[in-house]
């Protein structure tokens, strides 16, 4: 993680995978140059991952938006043709490269690294562990302080513990696949008092941070593991020592009893006096509808999981293009989530990774998915027969087959109701690497004939070099963008531009594009309000804005954001101009994104107040106002609760001359929206 760049966890953790992807696959493709052998080792897993990967490529190749289907959207990253392409590299090189012999026998290749995902996920309880203590350490380290202000209103540390992940859902996903992987090590080494001990205490612990990020998921796959792992310990009671397990289990009922309150439906279950003055509390009367505290997120995953399944429907081949889904979700955006508290929220995920894949990919990429999960299984399952119908030692090796199944469950779980981090994408394609090394060698070694590697042996080399400039320039030109942002927030439009462009040179984005069109349009905007305006300056930068919306449109057409960023831009050009054909250009840009996006109420509210200041200079103002009024009425329609809306409503008839239903729109907000509101307050007293 880092906070010098414009997403602080996902995009330095996907750009650190490319980097050691780059080097892998240059020490793979080295080792086999120089023992001039082509080294690669077929799997069950083969073919469905190559299929699942063609299929995206496919998916990209038609997308709505290439660029964001090979990079990512920006903002998560993880997930574009270029992550998977990723992944499928790290899998094969795993699969290919570590011995088979060595995997389980004197070196335990296995159990060094489980061990190296037992550390590392100390490492992040406990950095993150202070924070549910009001001390956080990531404010510490990116501030100097010592507490959680240094977070948004989005993040709250004491409340959903989510360390060095990001979300609390991340973090309790990882830790839960830490946590079986841990028990392997501990059913291994159980025989070792100290070890067993240490083993224990970190298990203990991990489960009780699990429990601090309330993330039901991870929760839910939690005790769906240790139910099978529960039964396979009944099954085999006779064969195996568990007598460490039974002890441990124990404290686990404990610490569930301990937090229950963490958990909704156990607490539901056993309830307390305190829980139900918080229940009762809880009921209090609140505005149109909206709960305290905001809309159950549940309740929002199903619209939003009806709205991947309309756009599904829609775009049933190839989806419309890998990791577009927060342009192509206002295609069908259902109207029923404009009632919820994160109505203005950007959706860049379907929240169920089945369905973000599907609606992104089409039927061919989720049939895939369905493919390598189905042939996973199948793996894990055959081997786990094959283990315990032999002797007593292959119970190990079943338990590990256990382990790992446990932790890809909880994978398929927690990416059922959420989605696919970079975290949880490694282990996705790596856990069923472990047992695919317990197969038979298939390594295939097919020898080369002896002759000069020549410019080829500099193709490792390349590979690091060009990997490495990849990531330097990426990483800085998302530096650049996330300060030029802040330099935007405090109208420093000449920085920003300066940031922006330097960024545009290290690494194309047309997200970039998008704010410098937006800052350009800007600086025209401040320089005409200088004592001595330069009028060819002012142009230049009216002209470099269009432009640079223009091919933002050409690399995304169907992107809402990009049409209302034209939509402001033209009226800016208006408003310093007069001349009415900017004035006309908006509101078919406004038009043109409502196409795309038919229930945003933003849309026609934005119509309405373009129009209600229009016809300040209109010499057809009252039939302009009517038109106004008809689209402040539309926004209102899509969100009954929309408070801009009823005030631009209440604005428009006062215009009118309808004071009363003017002063009854005003009335509104404050009866049924917010209590109070100065700027409505205002108006009423001047009606």
């Amino acid at each position: 993680m880092f906070h010098k760049t414009s997403e602080l966890f996902e995009f330095n953790k996907l750009l650190f995978i490319y980097a050691v992807t780059s080097i892998i696959l240059a020490s793979w493709i080295g080792k086999m140059l120089i023992q001039r052998t082509f080294i690669f080792k077929k799997s069950l897993l083969t073919y469905p991952l190559v299929a699942f990967f063609l299929t995206q490529l496919l998916s990209t190749i038609f997308s709505i938006d290439p660029h964001t289907s090979i990079f990512g959207y920006y903002g998560r990253f993880n997930g574009g043709l270029l992550s998977t392409a990723s992944y499928c590299i790290l899998f094969f090189a795993f699969i290919s490269n570590i011995s088979t012999d060595t995997f389980l026998g004197k070196k335990n290749t296995i159990q060094t690294l489980f061990k190296i995902t037992l550390y590392s996920s100390l490492i992040v309880v406990l950095w993150g562990m202070p924070g549910k203590f009001g001390y956080d350490l990531t404010c510490l380290l990116f501030t100097g302080t010592l507490g959680n202000g240094c977070w948004t209103q989005q993040f709250h540390p004491e409340e959903r513990m989510f360390s060095t992940l990001g979300q609390p859902n991340w973090l309790g996903a990882y830790l839960v696949i830490s946590f079986f992987m841990s028990l392997y090590l501990l059913y291994k080494n159980q025989s070792d008092k100290r070890v067993s001990l240490l083993i224990s205490s970190y298990l203990i612990l991990i489960f009780s941070a699990i429990f601090f990020t309330k993330s039901r998921s991870s929760i839910g796959a939690l005790f769906i593991g240790l139910l099978v792992i529960g039964f396979f310990f009944y099954t085999f009671k006779s064969t195996l020592k568990t007598k460490l397990f039974h002890y441990l289990f124990a404290f686990f009922f404990f610490i569930t009893i301990l937090f229950r309150n963490e958990i909704p439906f156990i607490a539901r279950m056993l309830p307390t006096v305190q829980s139900k003055i918080a229940s009762k509390n809880a009921q209090v009367e609140v505005k149109e509808g909206l709960p305290a505290g905001g809309t159950e997120s549940f309740d929002i995953r199903k619209i939003v999981w009806r709205g991947s399944i309309d756009l599904l429907k829609k775009y049933y081949v190839f989806g419309t293009g890998v990791e577009t889904f927060a342009y192509s979700y206002y295609f069908v955006r259902p109207i029923e989530h404009n009632a919820t508290s994160e109505w203005d929220f950007v959706y860049n995920k379907a929240h169920n990774e089945f369905l973000n894949i599907a609606a992104t990919g089409g039927l061919i990429n989720i049939l895939a998915y369905f493919w390598l999960i189905a042939s996973t299984c199948y793996l894990m399952i055959r081997k786990f027969l094959f283990y315990i119908k032999n002797d007593k030692k292959s119970k190990e090796s079943a338990f590990l087959i256990v382990c790992v199944s446990s932790a890809y469950i909880a994978i398929l779980i927690t990416n059922f109701f959420g989605f696919a981090t970079t975290v949880i994408s490694l282990y996705f394609y790596l856990l069923v690497g472990f047992v695919i090394l317990m197969e038979s060698n298939e390594i295939t070694h097919t020898k080369s004939k002896e002759h000069k590697l020549g410019l080829l042996g500099l193709l490792p080399a390349l590979i690091v070099v060009s990997g490495t400039i990849f990531v330097i320039r990426y990483i800085s030109a998302d530096m650049l963008y996330a300060r030029a942002e802040s330099e935007m927030q405090a109208q420093r439009f000449d920085m920003a531009r300066s940031h922006l462009e330097t960024a545009q040179k290290l690494k194309y984005e047309h997200v970039y594009e998008d704010k410098l069109s937006s800052v350009y349009a800007n600086m025209a905007l401040f320089a005409s309000l200088d004592t001595n305006p330069q009028l060819d300056q002012i142009q230049t930068y009216l002209t470099k804005a269009q432009e640079l919306n223009e091919n933002t449109l050409i690399a995304n057409p169907k992107n809402v954001f990009y049409w209302k960023t034209r939509a402001k831009n033209e009226y800016i050009i208006y408003q310093l101009t007069s001349e009415k054909i900017y004035y006309d250009s908006s509101i078919d840009s406004l038009v043109q994104a409502q196409k795309l996006a038919p229930t945003d109420p933003r849309l026609p509210y934005t119509q309405a107040l373009f129009m209600n200041s229009y016809s300040e200079q209109d010499k057809n103002a009252s039939e302009n106002l009517v038109r106004a009024l008809a689209y402040s009425n539309k926004a209102i329609q899509l969100k009954s609760n929309y408070r801009d809306g009823y005030f631009i409503k209440g604005q428009i008839l006062k215009k009118m001359g309808r004071k009363d239903d003017a002063r009854k729109a005003f009335e509104y907000i404050i009866t049924k929206i917010h209590d109070t509101d100065e700027e409505v307050d205002q108006e009423l007293k001047a009606l």
